[in-house]
């Protein structure tokens, strides 16, 4: 097991119900958590520094554990597990933090939630369709019929889903923003970021500032909303 507050498992090290990894800035927290009103536990990310547990990123959504025996770890040698900064988890070679190298990472396999830097799109290169999809309740992180992704047949688009049935399209991008989201347009938290290439199709967002905290998440109800944090009152 861990016997100090680290970022990194080394194949020799695993984490139980009661251990974390925390990134190196203490921004965020991995580790086994229980949603409020369930019996059920899940490994996951949450911010470490938000007064309200704020859950990013469920690795066993549809596999939840019923007691608190879970064990995270691996037996590959010359491999780590990192949580880094930016709330991702990445699988990799030890010593090598070269993001093109990361031979996993959880921002490839989003939950309800998207963070700065993380890619709402395709990667046309390997087929990877990374798309949200909203917890089933509140206390339930099951996947719902609600699925917010990239639509890439023809013009590309964000297509909100209800199962089969469509409820919502962003509509084109201009160059500043998709046309039919008018809550994309400047403001003082966050710049949105589109990229259409060969080679990958996304929507991403980076903050105006190192300290702005925001996330977009997409709610049991099918709702999108894009929460922000001012960090003085944090």
């Amino acid at each position: 097991m861990i016997s100090s507050a680290t970022d990194t498992l080394t194949p020799k090290q695993f984490i139980t119900h009661n251990q974390t990894l925390i990134s190196s800035s203490e921004f965020f927290e991995l580790g086994f958590f229980t949603p409020s009103n369930s019996n059920n536990s899940y490994l996951g990310i949450w911010y470490k520094n938000i007064p309200v547990h704020t859950v990013a990123w469920v690795a066993n959504r549809g596999n939840p554990l019923n007691d608190e025996s879970g064990i995270l770890k691996f037996d590959k040698s010359n491999l780590v597990a990192q949580l880094l900064d930016s709330g991702n988890l990445v699988l990799k070679y030890e010593q090598n933090n070269d993001l093109k190298s990361f031979l996993w990472q959880s921002f490839d396999y989003p939950s309800d939630t998207l963070l700065e830097d993380m890619k709402l799109g395709w990667d046309l290169r390997i087929g990877l369709d990374r798309h949200l999809t909203s917890w089933k309740s509140p206390s339930d992180p099951t996947p719902s019929s609600y699925t917010y992704k990239m639509d890439i047949r023809g013009s590309p688009q964000l297509v909100l889903h209800n199962g089969s049935v469509e409820q919502f399209r962003s509509g084109l991008w201009n160059g500043l923003r998709f046309t039919g989201t008018p809550e994309l347009n400047k403001n003082p938290v966050f710049k949105p970021i589109f990229v259409s290439n060969d080679e990958e199709v996304y929507y991403a967002f980076e903050h105006s500032n190192y300290s702005d905290i925001s996330r977009l998440v997409l709610g049991p109800a099918g709702l999108l909303q894009r929460i922000a944090w001012n960090h003085r009152s944090l």
